[in-house]
């Protein structure tokens, strides 16, 4: 069900792109509310939950954080002592994340980096999906953008890190790649999207991100509004990827709640 709204709202989207209207910033904006009420109701699920993970004060990465939807709900569960680093590599979803950040007044919070998250600083060339605001991922051709590390990125900041959050259209094995010393360090909790097709475009799978994470001492759960829910194995969640994109909390396994 959510995933036949999800296709008939993109398609819904690039036949109102060709018209222009969205080229207009009144047009541009109530899509953006459009898009974040649909988020909120139907696509993040129960996100709520990930707030039993996070202390605050601490920090918080949204890798892939588009127009912010998750970053203005990060800043308001660490509070103003807290931080949150929102990477997002394209120019026009960087624009809209600013501005929704300047007028929820949490600039002092969220660090906007613009960026992609990698397994190696440097460059990386994105390619532009027009007609899908939300399918912009890496490619061999495409426009030249920034590469950090999360690894880099955490080394700045004193803060402990309790939440990474992960949705970046394929690429989520080399963010954790990139990763891998805050993860040894913080142990936070890793929320990631896990879509096949988009693996294998950047040439992983659900397997080598489920894997990459369990080698790391964690084990995947299912998020309820209540929190932290059951353990998942392997299998589980690499037949429920045939079906389309999933969701999957990763807790260390030490970790009380997990």
């Amino acid at each position: 069900m959510k995933h036949r709204i999800s296709y008939g709202l993109i398609a819904l989207y690039a036949r109102v792109l060709e018209t222009g209207l969205l080229d207009r910033p009144r047009a541009q904006r109530a899509f953006e509310a459009a898009y974040l009420t649909w988020k909120g109701l139907l696509e993040a699920g129960p996100i709520n939950g990930l707030s039993t993970l996070v202390t605050n004060g601490s920090t918080i990465f949204d890798v892939g954080a588009n127009i912010g939807f998750f970053s203005v709900r990060f800043a308001r569960w660490v509070g103003p002592d807290g931080r949150v680093i929102a990477i997002e590599p394209e120019a026009r979803n960087i624009d809209s994340l600013r501005r929704r950040i300047g007028q929820a007044g949490i600039a002092d919070i969220v660090e906007c980096v613009p960026a992609a998250a990698a397994d190696k600083p440097g460059e990386l060339r994105l390619a532009i999906t027009r007609g899908h605001p939300a399918d912009h991922h890496l490619s061999d051709t495409g426009v030249l953008i920034p590469a950090v590390t999360l690894d880099d990125l955490a080394a700045k900041d004193p803060r402990p890190v309790s939440l990474i959050k992960i949705d970046v259209q394929g690429a989520e094995t080399m963010v954790v790649a990139g990763a891998r010393e805050l993860i040894a360090t913080h142990r936070p909790a890793i929320f990631v999207e896990i879509d096949a097709p988009s693996l294998a475009r950047c040439g992983s799978s659900p397997r080598e991100l489920i894997e990459a994470l369990t080698e790391l001492g964690y084990r995947p759960h299912q998020l309820t509004r209540d929190g932290v829910g059951d353990v998942e194995t392997t299998s589980e969640l690499v037949a429920r990827t045939a079906k389309g994109y999933i969701d999957v909390l990763f807790i260390w396994a030490e970790h009380p709640s997990g």
